[in-house]
């Protein structure tokens, strides 16, 4: 029972490293195997160091992480994806190029999409989760989640073509806006 609450919970937090998967996919300009595992790394790393961090941190500080996370992660994920949007309305007159997402973009989205693990580790000592196996779970989950993303949104551009980033940027925002919103209300 405690293996399907962990699997339950890894899904449900990787949620918002596959949507900016599949906007990194979207407004990356050609999608390769290198991108998928490296991006997919990116994520799924980050969302098993934060989750194990805020699993040793609930002991110290859980209520000031869980009220201050969702402002890190709204300002981080609206900042990229107003970037994004503002790029592609911009350049819209130029001939498309190859827009490259950055180490430092993708460690950018990385954290802003692992705050929520961050705020639900400090809640497993509570539950008396293991945490060597929920950490792994956590990150294995992310990890193949975000590369299905990252295929699914290397495909999409190819079809949304001059509005890719745009679309991407917007979704990036709204994903801000729903972290701040669902931890306020």
């Amino acid at each position: 029972m405690e293996i399907l609450f962990i699997l339950l919970v890894s899904i449900v937090l990787a949620v918002d490293a596959f949507v900016v998967s599949v906007a990194c996919g979207m407004s990356h300009s050609r999608i390769d195997w290198r991108f998928c595992l490296k991006s997919s790394f990116f994520f799924g790393a980050a969302q098993a160091l934060f989750f194990g961090t805020g699993f040793f941190l609930g002991y110290l500080i859980g209520s000031f992480i869980s009220k201050a996370g969702p402002w890190v992660a709204f300002i981080l994920l609206a900042s990229i994806g107003a970037k994004m949007a503002w790029g592609s309305i911009r350049d819209r007159d130029r001939p498309r190029e190859c827009r490259i997402i950055s180490n430092r973009m993708l460690v950018m989205l990385s954290v802003a999409t692992s705050i929520d693990a961050l705020a639900v580790g400090i809640t497993f000592p509570l539950l008396d989760m293991p945490v060597v196996v929920s950490v792994l779970i956590v990150g294995i989950i992310t990890f193949m989640l975000s590369f299905i993303g990252v295929l699914l949104g290397g495909r999409l551009r190819g079809r949304f073509d001059r509005v890719a980033e745009l679309i991407a940027g917007m979704i990036l925002m709204g994903l801000g806006v729903k972290v701040l919103l669902d931890n306020l209300l």
